[in-house]
């Protein structure tokens, strides 16, 4: 079954990305080769951009499916994900608790979810949940603020986050985190 977001069927989506992979890491040869040994040809400079505009399309045509992949290895950790932002939320953790837990997972999901990318032969059976259309992208826009948080930060310094800001930014989120558990 297709997803609504799909332009392909499942086969022909793994084909795509299986191809897209084999392209892109072309171009890199490519690219790295021409740096190298500094083409003159104007016919292969040529080649190298039309390769380039070809590998942007081909991954535009792909990113649906490649989000799909990644909504659902996040997907699968749902449940953590909703736990530690409630715990956070109501005191239970500190913010250095809550980093410590919520990013090293977030991590471990974005390795993951790459692993996937290039593991054609297990992308046929999966069971993707249409209802995960991009929890990922919520669980990962997180990554900069943990990034950010700072325990201890110093006195005037506007470049990390403290704790009592970081919990604001999970309190806004968190009712869109929930409302995923209200559609299953």
């Amino acid at each position: 079954m297709p997803f609504p977001f799909f332009n392909e069927d499942r086969k022909q989506s793994i084909e795509s990305l299986e191809f897209f992979f084999l392209l892109h890491d072309f171009y890199v040869h490519l690219l790295k080769k021409k740096e190298k040994t500094n083409f003159k040809n104007s016919a292969i400079n040529e080649f190298v951009d039309a390769i380039k505009s070809y590998d942007r399309w081909q991954f535009y045509r792909i990113q649906n499916y490649v989000n799909s992949l990644r909504d659902y290895v996040f997907w699968q950790y749902r449940e953590f994900y909703l736990e530690e932002m409630q715990k956070f939320v109501s005191h239970e953790l500190t913010g250095r608790e809550f980093v410590d837990h919520f990013y090293f997972k977030l991590l471990n999901d974005i390795d993951e979810a790459n692993l996937l990318n290039k593991d054609f032969k297990k992308q046929e059976t999966l069971e993707l949940n249409p209802k995960s259309y991009q929890f990922s992208k919520i669980i990962s826009d997180f990554y900069f603020a943990l990034e950010a948080f700072d325990d201890e930060p110093e006195p005037g310094d506007s470049s990390f986050l403290s704790e009592n800001q970081l919990h604001q930014i999970v309190k806004d989120v968190l009712p869109r985190v929930e409302k995923y558990f209200l559609e299953e």
